[in-house]
């Protein structure tokens, strides 16, 4: 009964959003967090499930996960049926050349502050893994030791670097709005082009595969919502989706979790596709998976606490958030690693199973709103901003409500560049 339902729910869902696409004539934000949910949370408590059978909860995250899909997803088509909507207006910038300036400020700002992160932490983590992987050869934890070894949380004799949250949102969030910014002038300035290379660079030499994952979504979203031919649409997502894919099985294999010291290089690149596929599948799934033994016979509800923690997280000093406190409840275990609730969890260990269906359909109602501001955008900038809120919606499903904080702070601090800059301008 469990596998029908999980079949039949998922089956549900993915008609619905493309049924949306069709209608919105592009694709929408609910088709994008219904494909991240599948993914990355949906068939890795699936898989779990028919592992862990055993375990007298292991039907629960599974029919958790597929309720509040399904859910948001019929919230987003009832929503769409009463405003009587009709096709997306697509976005057609209007450029203007005097505030490509204020792009190109913004931009160099950003980059600094990422590149400055880099700077107190010591080193490149990626510079360092290629180096080592090119003495040495391949070697198990090339690049993953050198990821872990920054982390305070992990690692005691790990340094503080001040403000590093906001450095690491900075990248995660602030180089994808610059690239769709410079992207609106690339045929007009060739410095444009360059500030696009950079933004990328600045987000490979991390050895985070996160980072890809969000400049994917972002450049999916970015062009998906322009008024440009279908066929160059279609050739341009293929050759981002390649290129990605191709940095996230280079990124793995430097990695070095399933390496095999001494095999040849194709075994090795074979390893690293495993390690990006259980990632993606599983990774992000078992912590969530295995919190339904404890929630609630052992730990109560939240009660909405673990958004709080997550908004107490982003003040300064090394304050864990949530995603900290939830893998050392789950494993009883005092490191620090990073392991945050989906989006269905998170709403389950807060309010229990009305949580998930009442917060679900809400969400479902404000991806369908913020949808309907793209064809509304006044100005690249106004575009860019929706293209990080489309980035962070997509990828809620796995990592809560909560993950558009990082969104809006990025946000803010553009503004503040954005409007100062143009102060000056003016009084010079």
């Amino acid at each position: 009964m469990v596998s029908l339902f999980f079949y039949t729910t998922l089956l549900y869902s993915l008609v619905i959003s493309f049924y949306l696409n069709k209608k919105m004539g592009r694709v929408t934000l609910v088709f994008l967090f219904t494909c991240i949910s599948i993914l990355f949370i949906n068939i890795g408590f699936y898989s779990l499930y028919l592992e862990q059978k055993h375990i007298s909860e292991a039907y629960i995250p599974v029919l958790v996960s597929s309720i509040g899909l399904l859910i948001v997803n019929i919230a987003y088509l009832l929503v769409f049926f009463l405003k009587k909507s009709k096709k997306t207006m697509l976005y057609s910038p209007q450029l203007k050349k005097d505030s490509y300036s204020s792009i190109v400020l913004i931009s160099m700002i950003v980059y600094f502050f990422v590149s400055l992160y880099f700077v107190l932490l010591g080193y490149v983590p990626l510079f360092k893994a290629i180096k080592d992987m090119l003495t040495y050869g391949f070697q198990t934890g090339t690049l993953n030791s050198y990821r872990v070894s920054r982390n305070i949380y992990i690692n005691p004799d790990a340094a503080y670097i001040p403000l590093q949250g906001f450095f690491q949102t900075l990248r995660y969030f602030g180089l994808p709005v610059c690239i769709s910014l410079n992207l609106f002038y690339v045929k007009e300035y060739k410095v444009a082009k360059l500030m696009v290379v950079i933004a990328l660079f600045l987000l490979i030499i991390s050895g985070q595969r996160w980072p890809l994952m969000y400049a994917l979504m972002g450049l999916v979203i970015y062009f998906s919502y322009l008024k440009i031919d279908k066929k160059k649409l279609n050739l341009t997502l293929r050759k981002i989706i390649i290129i990605t894919v191709s940095l996230g099985i280079f990124t793995s294999v430097l990695l070095g979790r399933n390496t095999v010291e001494g095999e040849t290089l194709m075994t090795n690149i074979w390893m690293g596709v495993i390690d990006l596929y259980n990632r993606i599948f599983l990774g992000n799934a078992l912590v969530p998976f295995l919190s339904y033994t404890i929630f609630p016979s052992e730990v109560s509800y939240y009660y909405g606490w673990t958004w709080i923690q997550n908004l107490l997280a982003y003040l300064p000093g090394p304050f864990p958030s949530f995603p900290v406190t939830f893998y050392q409840l789950v494993f009883k275990d005092d490191t620090g690693f990073t392991a945050p609730p989906d989006f269905y969890t998170e709403a389950y260990i807060n309010f229990s199973w009305l949580g998930v269906m009442v917060i679900s359909f809400l969400w479902g109602t404000f991806i369908y709103f913020i949808e309907t501001l793209f064809s509304k955008a006044k100005t690249v900038y106004h575009y860019s901003y929706l293209v990080l809120l489309g980035i962070l919606i997509s990828f809620t499903s796995f990592s809560g409500m909560t993950f558009l904080i990082g969104g809006v702070i990025i946000i803010i601090f553009i503004e503040i560049i954005r409007y100062t800059s143009v102060f000056i301008m003016k009084k010079t």
